[in-house]
């Protein structure tokens, strides 16, 4: 039963918005079919009008928060222990830099600067001879070194002079040794010694006398076999003289072989000498080259010396300068002035006393937590604003904005002075912590609230309509409704927008000055929530 009844509900609901709809339909169909048959004015119901005109937009990214001073500077007492004795200015006062804000008690600083310079003279005479003493004890010294007089230096660099001369000698030598050593294994190497040389030639020549009296011998040998008897013993004759000149011949072979091997051997002795002298050449520089170390080392150590002993010289001078801490009494002095100078209290800035912490007979201590006065520059203000990281972009130090005091309704010009380079995050969206200057007059107070102003697009005189008659399809594109060309129906046109302040939009095509473009009259959304039941 009861899913009967709700099936009969669900009916009647589908029918109220069918309904509904019929009567959504006949209503554009009798708009549509007015604009049809009436002209512009009639259908004046269903559309309102708007014209394409020259505009100036404006846009800018707005920010708040509370005037402050830039410039503030402590009035600060600087001495302690003393009373104050008279106070020149009131809150409000104007102040000029220089300008006297109070007084204070001078009496005991003054007794303390002259006892300490009585002191002082009565030290300075018994220090004056010790320091004219260490002075030139110091500058002797000193003037020793500069003018190359000194022992112990000069001793020093005699032993490196020699010590260089020495190795220069020694690599000298060591050259020299190295090219005989070289030119000797040369000609050994190619066999090219004048006396292996003559030696070889002696062999050769003795070698082909030695073939030569083989060769006498064998002929007188062959006569003495074919010689008739009768002349027999002159052959035999032949052939012993030419056996013994073939004998002489071996003793002169064998004894320029000998020769040659004494050659061989003299060379030999010649590499053994010429090494010898390259190795003492090389073993006489490395000598010098550790004498030569050794000499300036001893150098180094002579002018660490000096130097060392300088500074002593100089020390005992500074000592003497000292005396009986005749520096310390007179740093002390010159604090006293100092402090009998902060007896007068100025003020460090132009401005004005925003605050005043003394009064007349106030002891000044250290315990004082709070300066003495407050000075404050209102001439130039400042206010502190935070800017979104969406339009950080169109900020930077120099960029000027736009400041209004609400409570005064004045405006003034300003620039950003300081942009952080570090965000801070605030429910989701990060932040730039900035600070805007401004020049302030009369009407300005400190902890006014401000509206700043940074300019994104300051467009004139540019083609624009209201931007609520631009419509956009679901490509994105945007639109307006016109009047068909023969007054009697509807027509969108395409159009390209610029920038938009929120009530009027930039037209850069689509539109010309004095175009007539239709708002429509009825929210079609309503009539489709209508539609939907909702």
């Amino acid at each position: 039963m009861a899913e009967a009844n709700g099936n009969a509900k669900k009916k009647k609901k589908k029918k109220f918005k069918w309904g509904k709809l019929i009567i959504i339909v006949l209503i554009l169909f009798a708009v549509l079919i007015g604009l049809g048959r009436c002209a512009a004015g009639k259908a004046a119901g269903a559309f309102t009008q708007d014209t394409a005109q020259k505009r100036d937009i404006r846009t800018y990214h707005s920010f708040t928060g509370v005037v402050e001073p830039v410039t503030e500077q402590n009035v600060l007492a600087e001495v302690t222990g003393v009373k104050v004795l008279e106070v020149l200015v009131e809150e409000g006062d104007e102040v000029k830099e220089g300008d006297v804000v109070a007084l204070l008690d001078r009496e005991s600083i003054e007794n303390q600067i002259e006892d300490l310079e009585l002191s002082m003279s009565v030290n300075q005479a018994s220090t004056d001879l010790s320091v004219r003493q260490a002075r030139t004890a110091y500058y002797n010294y000193k003037n020793d070194i500069d003018n190359g007089q000194n022992s112990t230096l000069v001793s020093a660099q005699n032993q490196i002079v020699t010590a260089t001369v020495n190795v220069q000698n020694a690599e000298i030598a060591l050259q020299n040794a190295q090219r005989d050593y070289q030119k000797e294994i040369d000609e050994n190497n190619a066999g090219l010694s004048q006396g292996i040389v003559s030696a070889k030639r002696a062999v050769d020549t003795a070698y082909q006398n030695v073939r030569d009296k083989q060769i006498s011998l064998e002929v007188a040998d062959h006569e003495k076999k074919v010689a008739d008897d009768d002349v027999q013993y002159r052959y035999d004759a032949n052939y012993e003289n030419a056996e013994h000149a073939l004998d002489s011949a071996w003793v002169s072979y064998n004894n320029a072989l000998a020769d040659l091997e004494a050659a061989k051997r003299t060379e030999e002795d010649n590499i053994i000498a010429v090494t010898d002298k390259l190795i003492a050449a090389q073993n006489s520089y490395l000598n010098s080259i550790d004498q030569y170390n050794i000499a300036l080392h001893a150098l180094t150590m002579a002018e660490t010396s000096t130097k060392e002993t300088l500074q002593d010289y100089r020390m005992q001078y500074d000592k003497a300068l000292l005396g009986e801490d005749t520096s310390a009494n007179e740093l002390k002095l010159s604090r006293l002035y100092d402090e009998l100078e902060d007896c007068t209290v100025k003020a460090p800035m132009s401005g004005v006393i925003t605050t005043l912490n003394i009064k007349e007979g106030d002891m000044i201590s250290t315990t004082n937590e709070k300066p003495a006065a407050v000075v404050t520059d209102f001439g130039e203000m400042k206010v502190a604003i935070k800017i979104n990281e969406y339009d950080i972009m169109g900020a930077s130090v120099g960029v000027p904005v736009e400041i209004t005091l609400n409570a005064i309704e004045k405006d003034y010009e300003g620039e950003i002075a300081q942009i952080s380079r570090i965000a801070t995050s605030e429910k989701g969206v990060s932040y730039f912590d900035s600070e805007v200057n401004f020049k302030a007059d009369e009407d300005v107070r400190s902890g006014m609230s401000v509206e700043v102003r940074l300019v994104t697009n300051d467009l004139k005189d540019v083609l624009t309509v209201e931007t609520k008659s631009i419509q956009t399809r679901d490509d994105g594109t945007a639109y307006v409704q016109m009047y068909a060309a023969d007054g009697k129906g509807l027509e969108e046109r395409d159009v390209t927008c610029g920038v938009s302040d929120g009530t009027y939009t930039e037209i850069l095509s689509g539109l010309s000055e004095g175009d007539v473009v239709l708002q429509s009259s009825f929210n079609l959304a309503e009539l489709q929530m209508q539609m939907s039941g909702e």
